[in-house]
């Protein structure tokens, strides 16, 4: 469903999509001019409708959030853990990353797959930090972290979770773009729920244990966040 309205003699544009677990309707900024709007299954346009009316004026403020995709198509500098590096793309005859002191070399047979290689080598990035906060809880916990399968990928809503029975846990692959710090908090949060699987009093106990001053960085990860997905990358 596509819903289209006039402000200030400007074409606003909102792309609806229904679902079934949908509780309330969320309208997110896609551009200076469209918007995504998530609706529970029976929301009728019109109760859509009005709820854009109602907060028109605090949608006209919000910046779009980061399009990963775009974002590596398009960098030439990138920030990994505690460093920025510069991305330079090199025409090969093979496709392969090579991070030599502060400049991230691209190895490419075809530009078009330059996400593709740079997501490739983030996701290593990431899985060797997840790997030495593994060695490092195997040997400082109680919990059990044989036979775990980890998983990384871009998230738009979470920056990790863990399936206790299977012993899965997934990161947010935004966090390579961050301080170490806070992928250490997300791995000891995720690892935490191997014990206990919700967020009941017992499960912050457990994580306390691990990771002493969660709250804080919880905080500064939340507000970092923030800045990292709205601000302007182009």
């Amino acid at each position: 469903m596509i819903i289209t309205l006039t402000h200030n003699h400007q074409l606003l544009t909102f792309d609806v999509q229904k679902r079934k677990r949908q509780k309330r309707i969320i309208i997110r900024p896609k551009s200076a001019q469209t918007y995504t709007v998530t609706a529970p299954k029976y929301a009728t346009k019109r109760e859509i409708t009005s709820v854009i009316h109602t907060h028109l004026n605090q949608l006209l403020t919000m910046k779009p959030l980061l399009n990963y995709h775009d974002y590596l198509l398009q960098c030439t500098h990138l920030p990994i853990f505690d460093q920025w590096v510069e991305v330079k793309v090199i025409m090969a005859s093979k496709n392969e990353a090579v991070l030599e002191a502060t400049s991230l070399k691209l190895y490419l047979k075809d530009v078009s797959k330059k996400v593709k290689v740079l997501k490739a080598y983030l996701s290593q990035r990431l899985m060797q930090e997840i790997k030495n906060y593994e060695k490092y809880y195997q040997e400082n916990s109680a919990i059990d972290l044989k036979g775990i399968h980890y998983r990384t990928r871009y998230l738009k809503s979470k920056f990790g979770s863990c399936t206790p029975h299977n012993k899965t846990i997934g990161f947010n692959l935004i966090l390579v773009h961050y301080p170490k710090a806070y992928l250490h908090y997300i791995y000891a949060h995720e690892i935490a729920h191997l014990k206990e699987a919700n967020h009941a009093l017992a499960f912050y106990r457990v994580l306390g244990a691990l990771y002493p001053n969660h709250k804080q960085v919880k905080a500064q990860l939340n507000a970092h966040h923030k800045q990292f997905i709205t601000s302007d990358k182009t």
